[in-house]
């Protein structure tokens, strides 16, 4: 069987890049994304699955990750590569609306998906 790799963003950029090199090398690759069309093309293209969450939403994230677990496999790895661009603005200039985005998404997302994985990876004593 082959390891089951998670990587959350996993629709577009380095996400998109990560999951591509992960099932080239002979993972089986869950594709996360908020954006389920785009993960669905990038998963058919590289023999992998899609998965729908808005990393943010911790309740999302929990249902996603027993959803990879029961349908896909025990997660060996997790990628976090979901996050949001900045507008290249001076700090003065930027709306607080997209600085509560950058955290929301890029910190609180990245924690929220680590606590929902290591969860079953601490269970069985193997994951990363």
């Amino acid at each position: 069987m082959k390891p089951v790799y998670v990587v959350t963003g996993g629709a577009s950029g380095i996400g998109e890049a990560c999951a591509r090199e992960l099932a080239r090398t002979g993972a089986a690759v869950a594709v996360v994304d908020r954006d389920m069309a785009r993960a669905e093309t990038v998963a058919a293209d590289i023999g992998g699955r899609a998965f729908a969450a808005d990393v943010a939403d911790a309740g999302d994230v929990d249902a996603c990750a027993a959803k990879i677990e029961a349908e896909f496999g025990p997660v060996a790895v997790l990628v976090n590569s979901a996050g949001v661009l900045q507008l290249p603005l001076r700090p003065h200039d930027l709306p607080l609306s997209v600085w509560d985005d950058v955290i929301r998404i890029d910190q609180r997302g990245t924690y929220v998906t680590c606590l929902a994985f290591a969860r079953a990876m601490l269970a069985r004593r193997r994951g990363a």
